[in-house]
């Protein structure tokens, strides 16, 4: 009998059960975006380009998601390769995620490409991803994509 590692247990519910949820969503092969709540805490904080934003409520944690999905599903989102992703464990109740999402159509031509940082905390209610960073990107490393978006630069100062 294996003993699961607190890296891969975060490591299978962030990059398989998420990972698995999120595309069938985007994909509409799930039809309840309810389903998600079981990932994302309430509150959860988002960190973009665009800005900061506390997402405090069920229905605004839904409604943000089908908002990021509906542009995917418009362009023909057929799937989701991670060219480099990481799990970082800091203790049994807290770790961070982070991925290359290449996001493509049914052909294979990419419609997105995000770089992605999120927090993962242990709660009540199971692991929930509790804060998310995105930066578009054209880089195939999360090195690379974070030092484009001034990542390395900001921490030198």
């Amino acid at each position: 009998m294996s003993v699961l590692t607190l890296h891969d247990e975060f490591g299978r519910w962030f990059f398989t059960d998420y990972f698995d949820a999120w595309v069938g969503l985007a994909r509409d092969e799930a039809p309840d975006p309810t389903v998600l709540l079981d990932y994302y805490a309430v509150p959860i904080a988002v960190g973009s380009p665009d800005g900061f934003r506390l997402v405090d409520t069920a229905d605004a944690v839904i409604a943000a998601l089908v908002e990021h999905q509906r542009p995917l599903r418009e362009l023909g989102y057929a799937g989701t390769d991670v060219p480099d992703k990481q799990i970082t464990v800091y203790n049994r109740n807290a770790a961070s995620a982070q991925a290359i999402w290449s996001r493509h159509d049914a052909d294979g031509n990419e419609i997105q490409r995000l770089a992605a940082f999120f927090h993962i905390n242990r709660t009540t209610d199971g692991l929930r991803i509790t804060s998310i960073a995105i930066a578009p990107t054209t880089a195939d490393t999360l090195a690379g994509a974070w030092h484009a978006a001034g990542g390395q630069e900001s921490a030198k100062r």
